[in-house]
């Protein structure tokens, strides 16, 4: 799941290439690459979503939304990719690159309750469902009676689900993957100014914020849970600078399996 991917072209050794022609070049052998191709040809960034090949079921068939927030002053949006497991069911994964700074924070706490909608109405039709991105939100931003914020509430919400033979309650309070695989304060911050430098900003007090986050929501009886919560790209590249300003998130997400009745043939 990738954010502010461009169209720009960059110098590459003697050739010249844009980020979408070496994500194709290098990824499409492994990766199915879904955008939509009106962004690459008209906006100045957006969001790219790839998933492994064979993941899922080739039927039903893969179905592929790219949505601009028409409210959003950035060009911001989402892409949703949903399918079929043979093993763990029908699947949603989701990414957005929410509005930024402080002056969007009306626009972003919107986008993220069009985003929350996206994940119930897809958990209501039984799909396990991933969303990772640059959400930009602040801790006050987020409530608490949408996202579990801390491991005694992520706990306590999903015994009361496991009490229940089906849980369809448009309330509960999705999961927090960070809080899921028990927020380890050191792996907490994924745009930290104190360690990455590569805004060159004289900051008097720099700033470090949990901006990139992974929610994970589905039927009580198939719920997500992330057992693994790594932070990437803290490694400066040949030309003395990170990767990103961001770090990456890498999560290990655990599906229980479908009784083998259940499963899904080709």
């Amino acid at each position: 799941m990738l954010q502010e991917v461009t169209s720009v072209e960059h110098a590459e050794g003697d050739l010249s290439s844009s980020h979408m022609t070496l994500i194709r070049d290098r990824l499409e052998s492994a990766y199915d690459v879904h955008v939509d191709q009106r962004w690459v040809e008209e906006n100045s960034y957006y969001v790219v979503m790839c998933t492994r090949k064979g993941i899922f079921t080739k039927t039903p068939p893969i179905q592929v939304t790219c949505h601009m927030f028409e409210s959003s002053k950035m060009g911001r949006g989402y892409i949703v990719v949903e399918g079929t497991s043979a093993k763990a069911g029908r699947l949603a994964f989701i990414t957005s690159h929410l509005e930024s700074e402080g002056s969007g924070a009306a626009e972003r706490k919107h986008q993220f309750s069009a985003i929350v909608d996206i994940i119930r109405q897809h958990a209501l039709l039984n799909h396990v469902v991933v969303f990772g991105g640059d959400t930009n939100l602040r801790e006050g931003e987020i409530s608490s009676t949408v996202v579990a914020k801390k491991p005694i509430h992520e706990a306590k919400e999903r015994e009361k689900e496991r009490a229940k033979d089906e849980v369809l309650d448009a309330k509960r309070k999705i999961s927090d993957a960070f809080i899921q695989a028990g927020a380890d304060e050191s792996k907490k911050f994924t745009w930290d100014m104190k360690r990455n430098d590569n805004l060159k900003v004289d900051w008097e007090f720099p700033p470090a914020s949990r901006y990139d986050r992974v929610f994970l929501f589905g039927p009580s009886k198939r719920y997500p849970v992330c057992t693994k919560w790594d932070l990437l790209g803290k490694e400066r590249l040949a030309c003395k600078v990170f990767p990103s300003d961001h770090w990456g998130v890498l999560v290990d997400i655990q599906i229980p399996v479908l009784p083998s009745v259940e499963r899904v043939t080709e």
